[in-house]
């Protein structure tokens, strides 16, 4: 199974300093990169080539905070939710209210950025109840803001 922060060689933690991420991947990219290895047989350039693709992955997902809470959560067993009908009032809300001409976007940059720290504290304590509705009201938003 892909594991992304074994792939950077990074401790499984949601709070990632993202200087030390994009060290890591540049020193997975330095030892994984094809163009190192012009000479070697199809079997390492095939073998060489998965690795980068997976070093490439691993970076991608690492950096995006819901990439990295979906995965940390997905690691630790965790069903993710698919629907939040406590949440749904305030959708319904957001949505009458800008069909209506409102522009809600800092609402929903606050709400977003709330949500951004409940989710922090509740991967962080293993709440993972709380994390994943933290992380399902977070993918929602995000969501409307664009």
């Amino acid at each position: 199974m892909f594991d992304p922060y074994e792939t950077l060689g990074l401790e499984k933690t949601f709070n990632i300093d993202l200087n030390v991420l994009e060290q890591a991947y540049f020193a997975a990219q330095r030892n994984t990169h094809p163009d190192r290895f012009p000479l070697a047989d199809e079997a390492k350039k095939r073998d060489v080539t998965h690795q980068a693709t997976l070093v490439n992955q691993a970076y991608t997902l690492l950096k995006n905070p819901l990439d990295r809470a979906t995965c940390l959560l997905e690691a630790r067993g965790v069903s993710l939710l698919n629907h939040d009908p406590e949440f749904l009032p305030k959708v319904i809300e957001w949505h009458e209210r800008t069909e209506a001409g409102e522009d809600i976007m800092s609402e929903l940059a606050h709400e977003e950025a709330a949500l951004l720290q409940e989710l922090t504290q509740a991967l962080e304590h293993h709440q993972d109840e709380r994390a994943t509705k933290a992380l399902y009201r977070l993918n929602y938003v995000q969501k409307v803001r664009k």
